[in-house]
């Protein structure tokens, strides 16, 4: 009778803890409710506000690799120009020593053709007197 009596107690003390009221278990679940709907709230506008950094972080780096791309433009024409300029110069001072070794050949033309004709000149008097000798000779 004992053992009876202790587990309808038993069952009695845990029936009674177990059973809380039902507008406690209400305003429970209203409370979790407005927890979890403030909680969705909270994530959609750091998912709102995530989106907007990434979407100016991604303008940012658009207009930094834009800036970039057009210095490098400018640096490339800059480069191309400073390369023409070398070139155009290099060929002003290639145009004068080529101008200067024409006319330098020009007149080591002119002196040989005169050496020539001196030499000509000398193998005539050379046979004229030759044949002078030889006569004078014979």
């Amino acid at each position: 009778a004992d053992k009876a009596t202790s587990n309808d107690d038993e069952r009695g003390s845990s029936s009674s803890s177990s059973s809380v009221p039902q507008h406690t278990l209400d305003n429970f679940v209203k409370q979790l409710e407005r927890m979890t709907e403030s909680h969705q709230l909270e994530m959609s506008e750091l998912s709102r506000t995530h989106r907007l950094e990434i979407d100016r972080l991604e303008s940012e780096l658009e207009t930094e690799r834009a800036t970039k791309q057009k210095a490098k433009a400018r640096t490339e024409v800059a480069s191309q120009d400073k390369f023409l300029k070398q070139m155009r110069e290099l060929e002003k001072k290639f145009t004068g020593t080529i101008r200067e070794n024409e006319e330098k050949l020009e007149e080591a033309r002119k002196v040989n053709e005169g050496m020539g004709l001196k030499i000509e000149t000398l193998k005539r008097e050379v046979d004229g007197l030759s044949k002078i000798v030889d006569e004078r000779d014979a």
